[in-house]
């Protein structure tokens, strides 16, 4: 995997063997960990000025590993590859347009998954960001919190987030009175502009829907917009939400 990465590439890094790697890594600490991930930083700002992009979108997502037996800092948590195995759950950020690693770090397993984002988001930006380079962060829906989407408007940046289905939005899309743009391969989408109860100020929504099967409409009520299934996704671009 490392063989392909696009840094390893650049700066011409010998892939050693995992046995290898593990015994070097065993003798880490924070202080040379926190330093190895500012090199990585140097590293990645090094490739990103190479590039000369003036626009990158950052995926922040989080993995589950797990672990047998009683590793350092594992815990019981969300473990889909072993139930009630002990586990980490990895935060990491790539870079879409260079498809490289630009930061992470394990948590425990029993992390909540949005845990830390925003502090991550802080410390990328600190990092990579400058005045002719536009940052678009992207994130599934276990990241629809209002305290990142805060941070990231705090530092000048854009995001794109997968919003949860909370009653406030759908009852909004599924409303008569909301027009729906026909898109492909049967997509619908339109946007709102709302808020939830707990958030301070409205904020741009893009909606898209799509018709469920034919049999399990067959099976529904006659609710209004109850033959669709509605994404939601809460963005500060200008994109189109077509």
């Amino acid at each position: 995997l490392l063989q392909n990465d696009p840094l390893v590439n650049e700066f011409d890094i010998s892939v050693k063997e995992p046995e290898t790697v593990s015994r070097f890594l065993g003798n880490f600490n924070f202080k040379t960990t926190q330093m190895f991930r500012d090199i990585n930083f140097k590293v990645f700002k090094k490739l990103l000025t190479k590039s000369k992009l003036t626009s990158i979108t950052i995926d922040i997502d989080s993995s589950v590993i797990n672990v047998e037996g009683h590793q350092e800092g594992a815990s019981k948590g969300y473990n889909p590859k072993k139930l009630g195995n002990r586990c980490y759950n990895i935060q990491f950020a790539f870079c879409d347009e260079l498809k490289a690693y630009v930061t992470g770090f394990v948590r425990s397993g029993n992390t909540y998954t949005a845990n830390g984002a925003a502090e991550m988001i802080k410390e990328i930006v600190a990092n990579i960001k400058s005045d002719d380079l536009e940052i678009l962060f992207r994130m599934d829906s276990g990241y629809f919190d209002e305290k990142i989407i805060e941070t990231i408007e705090s530092l000048g940046c854009k995001y794109l987030i997968k919003a949860k289905s909370y009653s406030t939005l759908t009852s909004q899309a599924t409303n008569s009175s909301i027009v729906f743009v026909k898109g492909e391969e049967g997509r619908e989408t339109t946007e709102l502009y709302t808020k939830l109860v707990k958030w301070e100020k409205d904020r741009r929504f893009v909606v898209s829907r799509v018709l469920k099967p034919e049999k399990e409409r067959a099976q529904l009520s006659l609710l209004e917009g109850s033959e669709y299934d509605y994404f939601f996704f809460v963005t500060n671009t200008t994109l189109l939400s077509e």
